[in-house]
């Protein structure tokens, strides 16, 4: 027992050549507020038990046993040369750091019992956390300017908390099956490199009520986070930046803030994306990866903002690779489309979609409350309309506003030839006899590209789409609105 009432401190150490501490027994420090450090090499094949103060490991040694910590106090693994062996077991309400290095070895090394485990720099050690074996924590895991690396697996199961700046995972893979936050001191920065990963099946919060912004990079080689629970940001105004392969077979939610893909971007089947507040910012590189049933979702004052050069949310072939979205946004633009070609599923809601200039988007239909086109002469933005009704047959021009299942496009004010506002441009269209005050299904298909407007169009121009515009969309199911302006 080094426990000491007098709440002093004591220290085992060497004096020249070092010895070793072998324990087979009991290891206890059982009374008193002060420190037991130990910095020769110390080997537990059976039980430590630190109730009250703290027990300083600095020696390394190889670890069979058990470590138990009651509340209040601490173990701390400093120094280097620390394995934790098969058979060795960390549990307790207390407080167990690494401060130093220490190599997983064993297949199944646990750590419970309702206290926190800390890999950390903030104590001036190494705070490192490696080797080829398994670590399961059921009780909090915090990494804290720290390193997780080696081939091994760690697996967060009781909570995982991610700060201090900077943070690496090299190599390891880190598996989130519980509720993980991401912040940091007055940035965050978590590094993932040389093929580690994050398999997230919980959930895991990179919002920061600080309004700090926080980053997940490569350094060197880039590793993937991989998302089949729920990616959220909740809180702050800052941004959280991705700049890895991130693929989503579950849920992202950003609730606040900025969440913004810099890297690639994997959507699987029947994933989600939801913005309810703040700003979901897609720039992501490489050939778009979408499964089928994919769906996004804006609402309160949320913005989706597509920005990359590719088609992030759908491709060309086939039309059921792409995402839905529904779009109830009160910002300015619920969805923004402000870079490249864009292919989206069905556009349904009564929030609004702005196209910037030099774009385009190609949707499967469009529900808006208002549609903004920006551009200028020589910077076209381009829509283009093939649709059918709820029986699958093809929209058609008519004359009178009267036939049955027909769809009055002249509910839409601005798609009137009214001087300089947007109107089509009939040359384009397979049926060009007609003015185009209203667009009906009759018998004369309608197909092509719609051209609105000329040089002489405000930036940006407006189409609102009335109430008794959105209800004829809805019931004809509009299948694909591709709308230009050149």
């Amino acid at each position: 027992d080094a426990g000491w009432a007098a709440n002093y401190s004591n220290t085992i150490s060497p004096n020249g050549t070092s010895g070793t501490f072998n324990n087979s027994g009991t290891f206890t420090r059982s009374v008193g507020t002060g420190m037991t450090t130990i910095n020769i090499p110390f080997n537990n094949s059976h039980i430590v038990t630190v109730q009250a103060g703290a027990l300083a490991l600095n020696g390394g040694g190889t670890e069979t046993g058990s470590f138990q910590v009651a509340s209040g106090a601490t173990l701390n693994f400093g120094g280097t040369g620390t394995t934790l062996a098969a058979g060795s077991s960390l549990s307790g309400p207390g407080t167990t750091i690494v401060s130093g290095t220490v190599s997983v070895t064993g297949s199944a090394v646990t750590y419970s019992g309702g206290g926190t485990l800390q890999v950390t720099t903030m104590l001036g050690g190494a705070g490192v956390l490696n080797g080829a074996g398994t670590l399961t924590a059921t009780a909090p895991l915090e990494l804290s300017a720290g390193t997780m690396s080696g081939t091994g697996i760690t697996n967060a199961n009781g909570g995982l908390s991610i700060d201090g700046y900077p943070n690496f995972l090299d190599t390891r893979t880190l598996n989130n099956g519980g509720s993980a936050t991401f912040t940091g001191t007055t940035a965050g920065l978590l590094y993932v490199y040389n093929g580690a990963t994050i398999n997230n099946s919980g959930t895991f919060d990179a919002g920061w009520a600080a309004n700090y912004s926080n980053t997940i990079s490569p350094n060197g080689t880039s590793g993937t986070f991989n998302n089949s629970g729920t990616f959220t940001r909740s809180v702050g105004t800052g941004m959280t930046t991705i700049n890895i392969p991130f693929a989503n077979t579950g849920t992202v939610d950003v609730q606040a803030g900025t969440l913004e893909f810099d890297g690639s971007l994997s959507i699987g089947n029947n994933s989600s994306l939801k913005v309810s507040g703040g700003k979901l910012r897609i720039n992501v590189t490489g050939a778009a990866s979408v499964g089928t049933g994919a769906t996004a979702s804006i609402s309160g004052a949320g913005t989706l903002e597509l920005a990359s050069s590719i088609s992030a949310l759908g491709v060309a072939s086939p039309t059921a690779d792409r995402v839905a979205i529904s779009n109830t946004s009160t910002a300015a633009a619920g969805l923004l489309i402000s870079a490249g070609n864009q292919q989206v599923g069905a556009i349904s809601g009564s929030g609004n979609v702005q196209v910037n200039a030099g774009t385009s988007l190609t949707a499967d239909s469009i529900i808006a409350g208002a549609l903004v086109i920006g551009g200028a002469s020589g910077n076209p933005t381009r829509v283009t309309i093939a649709a059918s009704d709820d029986n699958g047959e093809p929209l058609a021009e008519g004359a009178s506003s009267a036939d049955a299942g027909g769809m009055a496009l002249d509910g839409i004010p601005n798609l009137n030839p009214t001087p300089g506002l947007p109107s089509f441009d009939p040359a384009s269209l397979a049926s060009a006899s007609n003015p185009y005050d209203s667009i009906m299904s009759s018998n004369t298909p309608m197909s092509g590209t719609a051209a609105l407007g000329d040089s002489a169009v405000p930036e940006p121009s407006t189409i609102t789409l009335l109430a008794t515009a959105i209800a004829g969309l809805s019931a004809l199911g509009l299948r694909r609105l591709n709308a230009s302006r050149c």
